[in-house]
């Protein structure tokens, strides 16, 4: 029992030695777990609290089945499961208790579907998340930024595109979902073209004649449109155009992806030749009535002087416009001088000829 006792041992010859000791009474270790439990699915972020009172302080704790010592009362950092702890005092007296930790929340679903996957630059992608109809207080963010759950996104750059996407839910738990190269943007071609001349007038050139240069770059075919149902697939064309007037030429260059870049140039046939008449028969019956020259419309500041045989100015004007009829004047001989004035091409021309006026 507890209490001091002696011990005296004598031999034979009468020798003894004696020593004593003093039994003192232990209490018993009373221990008391309390816990916080792991607040999302798979994580370590469970405690574990250890109350101990009773024995012999100071304490040391060894938590099972991780056999992780320690004089800390608070075991932390750890995953769902059932542990037991031990505890023991200054005299090596021990007492042991179990606590199981539990996953309080489930990590969110994730789960996408993206169209197109496969294009050209640039790509626009429709993504969606396919569980936010069931969760729908759940946050999002996607590797290029965008925190809805169904953005449309444009990839500008072309090569393989990892996408993730981190999923949030009410509770702070999230999910990681990685799909790799998941997205392949291909590259288009640039394309540009040179034309000369852009202008053609038909005082030079009556064929309407361009010469067309393709000067793209990572470009496999192209096609020229010029604009008045013709098309070429030769890399530097010439073409002709039939009349005159304002087309649009439209180039598109592609590549061995299928990948295009279309380009447009405006080009302008100009019918500048002046068509002079040398006969007027200003009868009222609607034909040849006026002295009409072709194309006066190219010259808007033209000025027309017509003078009789004796050597009068019997009209004059800047700026004709295809309407001087011989009116008050007797049939007969007479002679024009025609000033261009600042004309489209080949300004300032003179042109001088005879008239006949039969009526």
């Amino acid at each position: 029992g507890v209490g001091f006792y002696s011990v005296t041992i004598t031999d034979a010859g009468g020798c003894s030695v004696s020593d004593s000791i003093d039994v003192l009474s232990n209490p018993p270790i009373y221990v008391h777990l309390d816990k916080v439990d792991v607040w999302c699915e798979h994580d370590s972020t469970g405690i574990i609290m250890i109350s101990a009172n009773g024995g012999t302080p100071p304490y040391n704790y060894t938590l099972l089945p991780n056999n992780i010592n320690s004089t800390s009362n608070i075991f932390d950092s750890l995953p769902k499961g059932t542990y037991t702890v031990i505890v023991y005092d200054n005299h090596s007296c021990s007492v042991n208790d179990t606590i199981s930790l539990i996953e309080l929340h489930d990590l969110p679903p994730v789960n996408i579907i993206a169209e197109p996957t496969i294009g050209c630059q640039p790509l626009y992608v429709q993504f969606y998340e396919t569980n936010y109809e069931y969760y729908p207080n759940n946050q999002y963010l996607w590797s290029f930024g965008d925190t809805i759950y169904n953005p449309l996104h444009k990839f500008n750059t072309s090569g393989h595109i990892d996408v993730w996407l981190t999923v949030t839910n009410e509770y702070g738990c999230d999910t990681t979902a990685y799909y790799n190269e998941l997205i392949t943007v291909y590259p288009r071609p640039i394309a540009n073209i040179n034309i000369y001349p852009t202008t053609v007038y038909a005082t030079n050139d009556p064929s309407y004649t361009i010469y067309c240069y393709n000067e793209s770059s990572n470009e496999t075919y192209v096609l020229w449109d010029f604009g008045d149902s013709t098309i070429s697939v030769l890399d530097d064309p010439t073409h002709s155009y039939l009349n005159e007037g304002a087309y649009t030429i439209m180039f598109v260059a592609f590549n061995e992806f299928g990948c295009s870049d279309t380009i447009t140039q405006e080009v302008l046939m100009l019918d500048d030749i002046l068509n002079i008449p040398n006969v007027i028969t200003p009868n009222g019956d609607a034909a040849n009535d006026v002295f009409f020259i072709e194309n006066i419309d190219k010259y808007p500041v033209a000025t027309l002087t017509i003078i009789n045989r004796w050597g009068n100015t019997v009209y004059e004007v800047n700026g004709y416009d295809n309407t001087w009829d011989a009116k008050d004047q007797p049939s007969g001989t007479y002679y024009y001088v025609l000033y261009t004035g600042s004309g489209p091409n080949n300004p300032n021309k003179v042109y001088k000829g005879s008239i006949t006026v039969i009526k």
